[in-house]
């Protein structure tokens, strides 16, 4: 299936094998092209590997409203066209707030806007967004995840047993 595919490519990702995480997604894109989620899952591979200008065109190419929109604030930020970043984030925002939270979050995340992001993310989990039980390995949030206001929140929705910090 497509969906095992994508999810293949998601935890790669989050362990850093980025070869293996574009394979992975590409197999899906093969299996069904029209699947959301795909280009953006590219998208996000191509930041971390610093080719941003890769990583617009895969956004470019997402073929969902709210998850084009969302990888495109990503990738023209890394990308350091601003204007257009901010427009992106800006159009998250205003249509999709309830919906993605934990977007938002992670968006604020690589611009390195700590703040922001933490208030999103408690918008995501009030509003029930199933995003934010990624946040210990989503690549974008987890930078943070040595600020006491990181492992305050994952304690406080269950993904981190409290203490478990301190190891």
């Amino acid at each position: 299936r497509a969906r095992t595919h994508f999810d293949l490519s998601r935890n790669l990702t989050a362990l850093g094998r980025y070869d293996e995480a574009e394979a992975a997604v590409s197999k899906a894109i093969e299996l069904q092209p029209q699947a959301a989620q795909n280009y953006t899952q590219l998208a996000i591979i191509q930041i971390l590997r610093g080719k941003p200008g890769a990583a617009v065109e895969f956004a470019k190419k997402e073929t969902d409203p709210l998850w084009r929109t969302y990888a495109l604030a990503l990738a023209q930020f890394a990308n350091g066209d601003r204007a257009e970043a901010d427009a992106a984030l800006k159009k998250l925002i205003d249509e999709n707030a309830d919906d993605a939270g934990s977007q938002i979050a992670e968006v604020y995340a690589l611009r390195k806007e700590p703040e922001k992001m933490f208030e999103w993310l408690e918008h995501a989990w009030a509003t029930h967004d199933p995003g934010v039980a990624e946040l210990l390995f989503n690549p974008f949030l987890r930078a943070y995840k040595d600020d006491p206001r990181f492992i305050a929140f994952a304690q406080k929705i269950g993904v981190m047993p409290k203490g478990a910090a301190k190891q």
